[in-house]
This record gives C-alpha cells, sequence and structure tokens, in this order.
C-alpha cells in the first residue's frame, strides 16, 4: 500500500527466506538484511518506523533505541496489526479451524 502511495519504502527482514521473498513480490522495495535492533540504515534517515505484527519479537531495550537511532528529528514509529475480519466467509472459516 505504501508504495502504490508513492512512498519510498525500505524493508529490514532478518530471515533469509522471507527477505528472497519480499525482493521476488516487491522488486521495487528496497530490501535489507537486518532487523529491529540492528536496523542497516544511518542516523536520522528515515521519516517513519513502521513494524507489523511484529513489535511482540523486538527486543525493546535494543530496539527502542536503535528505532529511535534512525529516525529523523520529528519522525513516527507506528505499530501496526491486522485484524481478522470474520465477516469475510473463507476467514471465518480459517478462525473455526
Amino acid at each position: 500500500m505504501l508504495v502504490a502511495l508513492g512512498a519510498e519504502v525500505i524493508a529490514a527482514e532478518p530471515d533469509s527466506a522471507m527477505l528472497t521473498e519480499l525482493r521476488r513480490s516487491l522488486p521495487t522495495v528496497r530490501a535489507l538484511s537486518g532487523s529491529a535492533e540492528a536496523i542497516p540504515l544511518p542516523e536520522a534517515s528515515v521519516d517513519a518506523v513502521l513494524a507489523d505484527n511484529a513489535m511482540h519479537w523486538f527486543d525493546l531495550a535494543v530496539a527502542g533505541p536503535e528505532i529511535a537511532r534512525v529516525l529523523a528529528p520529528g519522525g513516527i514509529l507506528a505499530e501496526l496489526w491486522n485484524v481478522m475480519d470474520d465477516e469475510v466467509e473463507w476467514v471465518s472459516g480459517l478462525t473455526r479451524v
């Protein structure tokens, strides 16, 4: 969605298989090997850090300062969570399983 809106997107992914899939499915996105605890970007280089269904995996004592390091002044951290819409039939079935 961010790419479609014209945003410059840089993704950091620690798992090599997921990184390969990310690069395959979104070839225009700059995808780097990295984690919340070791973001491969310079200081104050991004306006926003988004974490989708991931922050519970972070070592926040390390990731917090690392995220702050890469955020530009006035930048934001957004934690996103997907919610299952059980009004959709197949999702309702998945929920039942």
